[in-house]
């Protein structure tokens, strides 16, 4: 009976000494920033994640910053009703990229740096008409204007 009771006893002191750590824990991580009420809140040094998402005060994703099965990074910003809104992110190759859609979820507007050269597009609300202006590869200008089924009406030559 001993035996048990000691055994009950160290169990007892190890789960304490558990306890104990989780709470002093953020008391002991390295670096700090002031909160509002000027205290001081630990602050790790460094997270490390697949994603990370912020949520409003219901719980709905927001915004989540992840890393996209192709093994790229992607930032999503959402409406309040869950709508992805914008997309920054790196392709595959290292190019950025950013879009922009409207509240149907619509791409609008895309912004590409491809290969060192800028690209702008801007789409009409079904997603057909619309511009493109870029920057070729040589420094020369390019502008293409599409009609409101999507067919290509003109372009810099």
């Amino acid at each position: 009976m001993r035996k048990v009771d000691r055994f009950t006893k160290v169990m007892l002191a190890v789960i304490a000494a558990g306890l104990w750590v989780l709470i002093l824990r953020p008391v002991v991580v390295p670096g700090s920033v002031r909160a509002a009420a000027g205290k001081q809140v630990p602050v790790a040094k460094v997270l490390r994640a697949e994603r990370f998402e912020v949520v409003d005060s219901s719980g709905k994703v927001r915004a989540a910053l992840e890393t996209l099965p192709d093994g790229s990074p992607g930032l999503t910003l959402r409406d309040k009703d869950g709508q992805m809104r914008a997309w920054l992110s790196l392709l595959p190759d290292g190019s950025p990229g950013l879009t922009l859609r409207d509240k149907d979820g619509q791409m609008r507007a895309g912004l590409l740096l491809s290969n060192g050269s800028p690209g702008l597009s801007l789409w009409g609300k079904d997603g057909k008409g619309g511009a493109m202006l870029a920057v070729r590869a040589d420094g020369s200008p390019e502008l293409a204007l599409y009609d409101k089924d999507g067919r290509l009406v003109w372009q810099t030559p």
